[in-house]
Order: structure tokens, then sequence, then C-alpha cells
């Protein structure tokens, strides 16, 4: 299931720059709890940023290094299973090895691939996995485990990178001014209180980037609420 396939989401929007799921709700069914747990299923976590949203406990130790943890120890199975079978030590060690390194280096792939099969999507988790497990059916340890290594290598080092684009453009949005001259069909206003500057000022009546804003900051649906967390 789909965030947006909660019972009572009516609408939900990911922002993977900024890290931002973004919920629009009936407060009568107020899915955010699920929405909460949903996201966490997946192996990801999120921190509700609205006032009034469910409290979520702070990430402990190893769901903070699980995939960092997960990524070395696959690394290091497969570096000792080839040493172990450099130095002439039966194939059946080399291959357990192997076998544990696509274990640990896959933790965090074969948990995303089945809520991917469960939601009935096709993804580069889904593909992976079919792919090592291929390998390994047809007796190829070595590269099953280099493949899903490689893979958990790639995603740390998207996690890190994305990590840091986030963290700029939250020290870039500590900015924002407290108050903004707002341009309304080349009017301009008086400078004024508004509840996102940032947003305001690239309100535009035609087309580009400001219509994208100015739907995202207002309200869906009447009687409908908005919750925001961060990935």
């Amino acid at each position: 299931m789909s965030v947006a396939g909660i019972p009572g989401v009516l609408s939900a929007d990911v922002n993977f720059a900024s890290g931002l799921l973004t919920v629009d709700y009936d407060p009568r069914a107020d899915p955010r709890s699920a929405v909460v747990a949903l996201v966490h299923s997946t192996g990801h976590g999120v921190e509700p940023l609205d006032k009034g949203a469910p409290a979520v406990a702070p990430p402990s130790w190893w769901e903070a290094n699980r995939t960092t943890v997960a990524m070395v120890a696959s690394g290091a199975f497969i570096a000792l299973g080839w040493a172990l079978h450099a130095l002439g030590a039966p194939v059946l060690v080399a291959t357990a090895l192997y076998a544990l390194a696509i274990a640990s280096g896959g933790a965090i792939t074969w948990r995303r691939a089945f809520v991917s099969v469960k939601a009935r999507m096709l993804d580069m988790n889904v593909l992976m996995s079919v792919a090592v497990i291929g390998a390994a059916a047809i007796g190829q340890w070595q590269e099953g485990a280099t493949v899903i290594f490689l893979f958990a290598l790639g995603g740390w080092l998207e996690s890190r990178s994305l990590e840091r684009t986030r963290s700029s453009i939250r020290d870039l949005l500590a900015f924002e001014p407290a108050q903004a001259r707002v341009v309304r069909a080349g009017r301009q206003g008086a400078r004024a209180a508004v509840r996102r500057p940032l947003l305001a000022l690239v309100h535009a009546d035609g087309g580009g980037p400001g219509r994208q804003y100015r739907h995202r900051a207002a309200c869906c649906s009447r009687g409908a609420r908005r919750i925001v967390g961060r990935l």
C-alpha cells in the first residue's frame, strides 16, 4: 500500500530534493499515525514537522546507521571470502561468506523490495533482488555478493549526497525574511508579514515555477488538513 492509498489520505506528494512528504488528509479519519507506520515499514524514517502531529521517538543508533553497518559488513564478508578462496580454503567456506555478504548487504533492499511487491510496484529494489537471487541460483555467489554490495554502496553515497543537499536547502530557508513585498499581476503591494515569504515572492499569474509553489501553499480542499514530514 502507498501513502496515497491509506484511508483518509486525500493526496500525498514527496519532494526528494528537500526530503519532505506532504500529505493532505481528512481530519475525521486522521491517518497520520498510519502514514508514519507505513513510512517506517519501508525502512525509511520520518519526522512530522506540523504542530499537533503524533510524536515520533528519535531514531536509535541502529536505525540511524544500519545502512552503513550493512554495507561495511557486506564488503568485509566479500573480502574475507575472496582472501580465503585465494589461500586455498574449501569452496564451501567462501560460498558461505558470500551468502552472508548477500544477506547483510541486501538487508534493506530485501525489505524495500517486499514492500514494493506488496504494493504491486516494480522498482530497483525488486529488480536487484531478482538479479542477486538469480546469480545465487546458478552458483555465482561471488558475483551476486558483489552486485548487492555495489548497490548498497551506491545507495549509501546517494543518501549522503541527498542529506547534504537537504541541509543546504534548510540552511537557505533559515534566512527566510519575516516580511515580503508581494507582487501580483504586475502590482506591488505593501510589505506585510506573510507565512511563507519565499513562496509569496515567486507568485505568478502565468505558468512557471510560481504556479507549482502557489499550489503547494494553498489548501487543496475545504475541511482538509495538511501534515508535512521530513524523511
